[in-house]
């Protein structure tokens, strides 16, 4: 299943088509469902602020090893071959010891995580063909590496106000991938928590806050507790 099928290539396009009034936005991206927002991004170039929570646009900033793309690996062995195994590895990312390993992993205090969210994950996946679905997706996303240079002209040319905020320990986007952004926009701010994978989790309200004060002191916005958007 790629971008293609899923109609986010066309995402842009579609917006603007519909929405002739469309003005400047502010962006709040998270992991795998970060890249239309940037397709959108760099098509109309009217993101005003960006807010990335645990997602790269980096080569070689992954703790993923399938989102790479192939380099001398091809040549050792069969495509087919590879792919195999690592649908093997990622059938074992979908089992719910794995989904429960992926939320408290890198989590100094694993009880702060509500159990019901990986556990409500997992009868999510649990569904009837839905493994085949999420197979689908992690494959493709090694495909999602292509744009990136794209992207990354975009932050240099443009340099966006960014913020990044991230879980330290991320075993899936390395801390690495939040500091990268700093290569193309050496303005952008990054906030480390000392948590895993899903920040949220463990951090939503420091996240908040300092999401609130970024804009605050870069965009010239504030938004107070009960989420309404003001112009300061």
């Amino acid at each position: 299943m790629s971008l293609h099928e899923l109609g986010c290539d066309q995402a842009p396009a579609r917006i603007a088509r519909n929405d002739v009034r469309t003005r400047r936005r502010h962006l709040a991206q998270r992991s795998r469902g970060l890249l239309a927002p940037w397709l959108l991004d760099v098509t109309h170039q009217r993101i005003q602020q960006h807010d990335r929570k645990n997602g790269d646009g980096f080569v070689g900033q992954s703790g993923v090893a399938l989102v790479e793309p192939r380099s001398g690996r091809g040549e050792r062995c069969n495509e087919q071959q590879e792919d195999e195994r690592i649908v093997e590895l990622l059938r074992e990312l979908l089992k719910p010891q794995s989904i429960r390993r992926q939320y408290t992993q890198g989590v100094a205090d694993a009880s702060l995580i509500a159990p019901e969210s990986y556990a409500l994950d997992a009868a999510l996946i649990a569904r009837l063909g839905n493994d085949e679905i999420q197979l689908d997706l992690f494959l493709d996303y090694r495909t999602n590496v292509a744009p990136y240079p794209r992207f990354q002209e975009y932050f240099r040319t443009r340099r966006p106000p960014l913020l990044a905020t991230w879980g330290r320990n991320d075993p899936i986007f390395l801390p690495a991938g939040a500091e990268a952004f700093k290569r193309d926009i050496p303005d952008a701010e990054v906030r480390l928590y000392e948590t895993g994978h899903f920040a949220l989790e463990t951090h939503a309200a420091q996240m908040g806050t300092d999401i609130r004060h970024f804009l605050a002191r870069r965009v010239g916005r504030c938004i107070p507790m009960n989420g309404t958007v003001r112009a300061r």
